[in-house]
C-alpha cells in the first residue's frame, strides 16, 4: 500500500512538473520576443546617433572616427544576434509573416554570392559561382533566402582557409537545388545528427584532437538553425555531408510552384515583371560583409605593432593573441603608451612570434580558431624556453569555477570580459613588476650558484688533495684528489672527524702543525713521511674564519726520484773510471786544466798546462783549435767526429764541445768529452766496402733475373709468404708488374685466377715446389700446368732449392721455372702420331685379313655358278638331250648366269657406295606395294622352308590400307626390302616365323623385319652393317653370300634420310631389322624433278612385257659398234631374228665411215670404245645426222646418273644384255612400239 502511494505520489509530481514546463515555454517565447524588442530600441537610437556623427566630415579626428566604427561595428553584431533570437521567437511563436514572390532565384543567388566574391578571394580561396539560368521562377520568401545563403558561404569561408568554395544552383525535376560546398576542416560524422539543433556548437575538438580551425570562433550556436527553420518554410529540405579534413558540402531543396505553400501568403505577380530588382545591402547583410572583411584583413595583416618613438629605456614587450580585431585594437591603444605591443590573431602565429622574439608578457584570448588559449597555455608551459614567460588569460566566462580553471592551467592571472582600462593597465603592470623581480632574484641566485660551481670545478680539477674542516676538526668538503689519495669515498669523508681517518696517515707531526696553525692563526707547510707504506706527502695549510683548509700531495714520486738521482750520481761516478772516455776542461787559452782518463798514451802530467798544437801534429792540433775557439765565441756546443793521427797511427774520435761557466755565467773555457771510436770505424768502412761489393752482386743478380728467360721466384720465408719474381714469372702467370706472386700469402687466400694442375689434377698451395721445399728442405724437381680460365694450358718444368743462413735454419726458397709448353705438345702430338699409326696398322691389318677373307669367299661365290655353266654347256656340246633335258640344262645355266650377274652387281654399288656415286630417283613410292612385291617374290623360297611370312600394318598408323607414299628410289627400296626379307628367309630353319611391320609417328614410317632365326651375337651387333663382315665363316659356306647386303641396306637406308638398326637377344633367338624412312603427307607435295624426263632420255621397257614378244624389226637397218666380236655378234644375232638388217662396225671411227654408206635407222654402241670418248662419238653422230643412238656399258651406274640426262644418247642399257630389253628399245626409238603401249 505504501508502494502504491509512492507511485501516485511521483505521478502526481510529474504530471505537476509536465504542466509546469508547458507553461514555461510560452513564458520564454514571450520573454525572448519582449527582450528581443527591448534590445533592438536602444540598438536603433545608438546606431542612429553613431552613424550621424560618422557622416559629419569635419568634427572628428582619424582616432575618434576609428573609435566610432568599431562602436558602430559591434552595435551591427550585437542587433544581429537580437535579430536571431527575434526570428526564433517568432518561428517557434508561429507568428513569423513570410511573403513567396515567383522570383529569378538563380540571379537572386549570383548577386548574393557576389557581395562575398572580394572577401574570399582575397585571403586566395577559389570562389565559384554556377547558377544557370532557371526555366521558370521559383516561389521564396526573399529576405528569408538571403539570410539562408549569408549563412552558409559565412560558414563555408569561416572553416576554409585553402583550397576552394563551390555555390551552385541547379534545376532537378521536383524544383530547384542549392549547394555550398567548400574544401574546409569538415565535420566529424557523430557531429552531423546535431548539427541543425538550436544553441548547438561542435566541440572545440576535431577528428585529429587539435582545436577546430576556424578564421573566427564567436557565434551563438544558433545560424544553421535558423538556416533549417526557413528552408522548412519554403517548404524544402537541407541536409549536409562531409570528410573531417578534406570539407563540406550543404545541399538545400526547394520544390518548384506554389501549391505546398500556404495560399495567403503568396503574392502572385503578373508574369510580365522581372523576377528581382537589383539587391540593396540590409543592415544583417552589411553585418555578415563587415565580419568577412575583417577576417580578410586578419588574414592580410596578422601582426600589428605600435610604433612608438624609441625611449630611453627599452619597453617591456607583451604580446597580445586574440581574434577579435577590435578587441586588439582597443587592448592596444591602452598599453601602447607604456608597453611595446605586438598583436597577433592565433594561437598558431603567437607560438611562431614567441619563437621568433620572447616578450616579456602575453596577455591571450581563451577561445580562438587553430590553438586556443589553454593549448597556448599548455605549450609554452611545458617548453623550458617559454614556461617562465607571464601569461594573462581573457575570457567571456564569469564565475569562480572559471577562474579556477585558468589559475589551474598555470596562468598568471585570469581577466574576465568585460574589464575595465584601470583594471587591465593594474594587472599587467603588477605581474610585469614580479616577473622583474623574479628575473633579478633568478640571476643572483644564478651567479653564486655559478661561482660555487667554478671553485668546485677548480678544486676538483687541480691534482693536490684538498680539505675544509670547521672549529670542531670536522670535514665540511674534499675534493676529487682528496678521494684518491686517501682511497674513500666523499660519502665515507663528509662530516666525519679529521683525527679519526688521516691521523694515522699524516703522522704526529702533522697534528701538532696542524694544532699550531689553529691557535696563531698563521699559514704553515712542512712534509712528512708515512713509515709503514713509505708514502712522502707535501702539506700546505691556511686558516680561515670558520676552520682551516688544507692542500697535499703525494710527494713519494719526487722523493724516490732524489733518492734515484744521488745513487745515479753515484754511478756516474763509478762509471767515469771504468768507461773508454776522456773528459777534459780547458781555460779560455785552450790550455788543459783538467782530464779524466787520457788516451793516446799520454799522462795527466803531460797534458796539463799544453795545448792541443804542444800535443798533437799541426794538422790535427789546428783542426781541434778551430772547432774549440768558435764555442768559446759563441757560446753554443758542438758535436764533432775528428780524425787524429798520431805516433804512426790514425785515430778517429766522438768529440763534444760545449762552453764552461762561472756562477756569474760568464764563459771561462770549455768542457769536453771524447769516445774513441777508431775500432767502429775501421770496422765501418769494412761495411761500407762490403756493402758496395753486396750493392754490385746485388746489381748483378738483378740484371740476371730480368735477362735470363726462365722464370725464378724467390721466397723470403719458409712458408713462401713473401715472394718476388723476376719478369719472365710475370710473363709466365700473366699478371702485371708488381702483382702478388705467392699462391700462399700470409692470409691463406689463392690470389691466382688460374688453376695449377698436375695431369689434371688440382695441386694444393702447400703442395707446390717451392712450398715444398721450404718444408722439407729437400731440392724439388717437378711438373705441372698452369690452367688459365681462357682455356689456355701452360706446361711447367722447374726445380725449387732452399736458402739455409749461417747456422743452417731455412731462410727462403729460390725456384726456377720453364715453360715446356712446346715440348709438350710436341710429345702430344707424337704420341697422338704413334696412337693413330697403331690404329692405322691394326685397322690395315684387319682390313687386309677382311680383305682376304672376302676374296676367299669372292672366289669360291663367283666359281660356284661357273660349275654348273661350264658343265652344262661342255655336256650340250657332247651330248644330246632331248627337249625336256635341253630346258633343265639352260635353265640351270641362266640361273647361276643371274647368280654371278646378283653377285657383280652387289659389288658395284658398294663400289660405288665406297665412291659415293650412287644417285636416287627420287619420285612417291607405295610401301605397301613394294613389301607385298617382295613377299610374293620371295614366297616360294619360304614356302619351300614351310617359313610363314606375315605382314601388318600398325592399327594406329592413320594409313590406309593401300597407300603409304616415302620419297624415294623405287628400285633400291625394293632392295632394302629384299635384302632384309632375303637375309631372313635364309637365315631362318624350317618352320619359323618371318614378320614385316609396318608402323608410323607423326613424320617417320617405320618397317620392322623380325624373324626367329639363328639370331646375332651381342659381341658382333656393333659390325653387322659394316662391309664384308659375317659373323662366322661357317655362314659363308653354309647360307652363301658376300657379307655386303647389310652394308648396302644401311647406305640406302641413310641416301633415303633414315636410318637402319639391328637388335638380338643372342645366338638362336632371332632378330629384328629396323627401318626408319621419313613419311611423305601426301603425294602432290613429290618434286617434279624427280620423275623421269622421257624427252632427253627413254627408260628401257621392261623384258617380261608380252607385247615386246610379238615385236618385228623387219626393214630396219641397225648399225652395231662394238670393240669384241662377242658382243657384235650376239647383238647381231638378237636383232637379225627380230627381222633387221645388221651391219657391224669395230671402231668409232669404222662407224662413222659407215653411216654415210649404210645410212642406219638406229645406231647400237658401245660407251667404252678404245679409239674414241662415248661423248666425242655421240657429237660426231649428232653433227652427222640425227640417228637415234643406244649405248651399251657394263658400269649399270652410267643408266641412272648424269649420263641418261644426256641428249647424245637416248637410251642406255646395261651389260650383260637382254634380247628382249634391247628388241624394245629398238622399236622404241623407231617407233615400232610407243612408250605408252609398255
Amino acid at each position: 500500500m505504501n508502494t502504491n502511494l509512492s507511485n501516485a505520489q511521483t505521478y502526481e509530481a510529474e504530471r505537476q512538473r509536465a504542466e509546469f514546463l508547458g507553461e514555461l515555454n510560452p513564458a520564454k517565447m514571450a520573454f525572448l520576443s519582449s527582450i528581443s524588442h527591448e534590445f533592438r530600441t536602444p540598438l536603433t537610437l545608438i546606431l542612429g546617433s553613431v552613424e550621424e556623427i560618422l557622416q559629419s566630415q569635419d568634427c572628428l579626428n582619424f582616432s575618434q572616427r576609428e573609435q566610432l566604427t568599431v562602436a558602430k561595428r559591434n552595435s551591427l553584431r550585437l542587433l544581429k544576434l537580437v535579430n536571431t533570437l527575434l526570428d526564433f521567437s517568432s518561428i517557434e511563436a508561429e507568428r513569423i509573416q513570410a511573403v513567396y514572390e515567383p522570383t529569378d532565384l538563380a540571379t537572386l543567388t549570383i548577386e548574393l554570392a557576389s557581395m562575398f566574391r572580394s572577401g574570399i578571394e582575397r585571403v586566395g580561396i577559389q570562389f565559384i559561382i554556377d547558377c544557370p539560368p532557371l526555366p521558370e521562377p521559383v516561389y521564396i520568401d526573399r529576405e528569408m533566402w538571403e539570410k539562408i545563403v549569408i549563412n552558409l558561404l559565412s560558414n563555408a569561408f569561416k572553416f576554409t582557409f585553402k583550397g576552394q568554395i563551390i555555390l551552385s544552383l541547379r534545376w532537378v525535376s521536383h524544383g530547384v537545388e542549392l549547394e555550398v560546398q567548400d574544401t574546409g576542416i569538415g565535420i566529424r560524422a557523430k557531429e552531423i545528427p546535431r548539427l541543425f539543433e538550436q544553441f548547438y556548437r561542435a566541440p572545440v575538438e576535431t577528428c585529429h584532437g587539435t582545436s577546430v580551425q576556424g578564421r573566427n570562433y564567436q557565434g551563438s550556436g544558433m545560424g544553421l538553425s535558423l538556416v533549417k527553420e526557413l528552408i522548412q518554410l519554403q517548404g524544402g529540405t537541407i541536409n549536409v555531408t562531409s570528410v573531417p579534413g578534406q570539407g563540406s558540402c550543404f545541399k538545400v531543396s526547394i520544390p518548384s510552384g506554389y501549391s505546398h505553400l500556404p495560399a495567403e501568403q503568396v503574392n502572385l505577380r503578373p508574369p510580365n515583371s522581372p523576377g528581382v530588382t537589383h539587391l540593396t545591402p540590409s543592415n544583417t547583410m552589411t553585418t555578415y560583409l563587415d565580419e568577412v572583411k575583417s577576417w580578410s584583413a586578419e588574414t592580410d595583416v596578422v601582426v600589428e605593432v605600435q610604433q612608438m618613438p624609441p625611449p630611453q629605456l627599452p619597453l617591456p614587450q607583451i604580446l597580445l593573441v586574440d581574434d577579435s580585431p577590435d578587441l586588439c585594437n582597443y587592448v592596444q591603444r591602452l598599453l601602447s603608451k607604456k608597453y611595446q605591443i605586438k598583436a597577433v590573431n592565433s594561437g598558431l602565429a603567437a607560438l611562431e612570434s614567441i619563437r621568433e622574439e620572447k616578450p616579456d608578457l602575453v596577455i591571450t584570448d581563451v577561445i580562438m580558431p587553430e590553438l586556443n588559449g589553454f593549448e597556448l597555455l599548455q605549450i609554452l608551459r611545458h617548453d623550458p624556453d617559454t614556461q617562465r614567460i607571464p601569461i594573462i588569460l581573457l575570457s567571456a566566462r564569469a564565475g569562480e569555477n572559471a577562474l579556477i580553471e585558468g589559475l589551474e592551467a598555470k596562468a598568471d592571472d585570469y581577466l574576465i570580459k568585460p574589464f575595465s582600462a584601470r583594471e587591465l593597465l593594474a594587472r599587467v603592470r603588477s605581474i610585469l613588476e614580479m616577473t622583474r623581480l623574479r628575473q633579478e632574484a633568478t640571476i643572483r641566485e644564478q651567479e653564486l650558484i655559478n661561482t660555487k660551481a667554478r671553485v668546485i670545478d677548480i678544486l676538483e680539477s687541480i691534482t693536490d688533495g684538498f680539505l675544509s674542516l670547521d672549529h670542531q676538526w670536522q670535514l665540511t668538503y674534499v675534493n676529487g684528489a682528496s678521494e684518491r689519495l686517501s682511497g674513500k669515498t666523499r660519502e665515507e669523508l663528509l662530516g666525519r672527524n679529521f683525527w679519526d681517518i688521516y691521523s694515522h696517515l699524516l703522522g704526529f707531526k702533522c697534528k701538532e702543525k696542524l694544532r699550531q696553525v689553529i691557535q696563531t692563526q698563521v699559514a704553515d707547510h712542512f712534509e712528512t713521511c708515512l713509515v709503514e707504506d713509505n708514502l712522502w706527502y707535501e702539506v700546505h695549510v691556511y686558516p680561515y674564519e670558520q676552520g682551516l683548509a688544507i692542500y697535499w700531495r703525494d710527494i713519494t714520486k719526487r722523493k724516490q726520484a732524489e733518492l734515484t738521482l744521488l745513487k745515479s750520481e753515484e754511478r756516474l761516478r763509478v762509471a767515469l773510471k771504468s768507461a773508454p772516455i776522456t773528459l777534459f776542461n780547458q781555460d779560455q787559452t785552450l790550455r788543459y786544466t783538467w782530464v779524466h782518463n787520457p788516451t793516446l798514451h799520454q799522462s795527466d802530467q803531460e797534458i796539463i798546462g799544453n795545448t792541443d798544437f804542444e800535443l798533437l801534429p799541426q794538422e790535427g792540433a789546428a783542426r781541434l783549435t778551430q772547432l774549440k775557439r768558435r764555442v768559446l765565441e759563441t757560446g753554443i756546443g758542438t758535436r764533432e767526429e775528428v780524425p787524429i793521427f798520431s805516433q804512426g797511427q790514425q785515430y778517429y774520435f766522438d768529440l763534444t764541445i760545449e762552453p764552461l761557466y762561472n756562477p756569474n755565467h760568464e764563459i771561462i773555457g770549455i768542457t769536453c768529452a771524447a769516445v774513441d771510436i777508431s775500432d767502429y770505424k775501421r770496422i765501418e768502412l769494412a761495411l761500407r766496402q762490403s756493402e758496395t761489393q753486396a750493392t754490385a752482386r746485388a746489381e748483378e743478380l738483378k740484371t740476371f733475373m730480368e735477362t735470363v728467360p726462365a722464370a725464378v721466384w724467390i721466397a723470403h720465408d719458409p712458408q713462401c709468404h713473401q715472394m718476388t719474381a723476376n719478369r719472365a714469372a710475370h710473363e709466365l702467370v700473366q699478371l702485371p708488374s708488381g702483382s702478388v706472386v705467392t699462391a700462399t700469402p700470409e692470409d691463406g687466400s689463392y690470389p691466382f685466377e688460374f688453376k695449377i694442375q698436375r695431369r689434371g689434377q688440382d695441386i694444393p698451395p702447400e703442395d707446390l715446389p717451392m712450398q715444398q721445399a721450404g718444408r722439407t728442405g729437400e731440392n724439388i724437381e717437378s711438373e705441372f700446368e698452369f690452367v688459365f680460365e681462357n682455356g689456355e694450358v701452360r706446361f711447367i718444368y722447374g726445380r725449387a732449392v732452399p736458402l739455409r743462413d749461417e747456422v743452417g735454419e731455412i731462410r727462403g726458397v729460390i725456384g726456377a721455372f720453364l715453360d715446356v709448353s712446346d715440348r709438350k705438345r710436341v710429345e702430344q702430338e707424337r704420341e697422338q702420331l704413334l696412337i693413330r699409326e697403331q690404329a692405322a696398322r691394326e685397322q690395315a691389318e684387319m682390313t687386309n685379313r677382311i680383305k682376304d677373307e672376302f676374296l676367299t669367299v669372292l672366289s669360291h661365290e663367283l666359281r660356284s655358278p661357273l660349275n654348273p655353266i661350264l658343265g652344262w654347256t661342255k655336256l650340250l656340246q657332247t651330248r644330246k638331250f632331248d627337249s625336256q633335258g635341253t630346258a633343265r640344262a639352260l635353265e640351270t645355266i641362266e640361273r647361276n648366269a643371274k647368280l654371278q650377274t646378283q653377285l657383280i652387281e652387289d659389288l658395284l654399288d658398294i663400289s660405288r657406295m665406297l665412291r659415293g656415286n650412287m644417285v636416287l630417283h627420287k619420285q612417291p613410292v607405295n610401301l605397301i606395294t613394294i613389301i607385298t612385291s617382295a613377299i610374293e617374290t620371295f614366297k616360294l623360297a619360304a614356302e619351300a622352308k614351310e617359313i610363314q611370312v606375315r605382314f601388318e600394318i600398325a592399327q594406329n598408323s592413320g594409313f590406309s590400307s593401300l597407300l603409304i607414299y616415302v620419297l624415294g628410289d623405287e628400285t633400291r627400296l625394293q632392295q632394302i626390302i629384299w635384302n632384309l626379307l632375303s637375309n631372313a628367309i635364309k637365315f631362318t630353319p624350317p618352320g619359323g616365323i618371318v614378320e614385316i611391320y609396318l608402323k608410323s609417328g607423326e613424320d617417320q614410317v617405320q618397317i620392322q623385319v623380325k624373324d626367329t632365326g639363328i639370331g646375332i651375337n651381342p659381341q658382333f651387333l656393333p659390325y653387322v652393317f659394316d662391309y664384308f663382315r659375317q659373323q662366322d665363316g661357317t655362314n659363308t659356306r653354309k647360307f652363301g653370300g658376300l657379307g655386303l647386303g647389310l652394308a648396302i641396306v644401311r647406305h640406302l637406308t641413310e641416301l633415303h634420310g633414315g636410318t637402319v638398326s639391328a637388335n638380338s637377344l643372342g645366338e638362336n633367338l632371332g632378330a629384328t631389322f629396323s627401318v626408319q624412312l621419313p613419311l611423305m603427307k601426301s603425294v602432290e607435295t613429290c618434286p617434279g624433278e624427280a620423275m623421269p624426263n622421257i624427252g632427253t632420255s627413254l627408260k628401257p621397257p621392261p623384258a617380261q612385257n608380252p607385247v615386246i614378244n610379238s615385236i618385228n624389226l623387219t626393214g630396219l637397218r641397225v648399225l652395231a659398234i662394238d670393240d669384241q666380236a662377242e658382243t657384235r655378234a650376239l647383238v647381231e644375232s638378237i636383232l637379225t631374228q627380230a627381222g633387221a638388217q645388221v651391219k657391224m662396225a669395230g671402231s668409232a671411227q669404222e662407224a662413222l665411215l659407215m653411216i654415210q654408206e649404210f645410212s642406219p635407222d638406229v645406231l647400237v654402241s658401245d660407251m667404252g670404245m678404245p679409239d674414241m670418248e662415248a661423248y666425242i662419238f655421240g657429237d660426231e653422230v649428232r653433227n652427222r645426222s640425227s640417228i637415234p643412238v643406244i649405248g651399251l656399258t657394263a658400269n649399270p651406274e652410267e643408266t641412272k646418273g648424269s649420263l641418261t640426262r644426256d641428249t647424245r644418247f637416248q637410251i642406255h642399257l646395261a651389260k650383260p644384255i637382254v634380247a628382249n630389253e634391247l628388241v624394245a628399245c629398238v622399236a622404241t626409238l623407231t617407233h615400232r612400239l610407243r612408250n605408252s603401249a609398255i
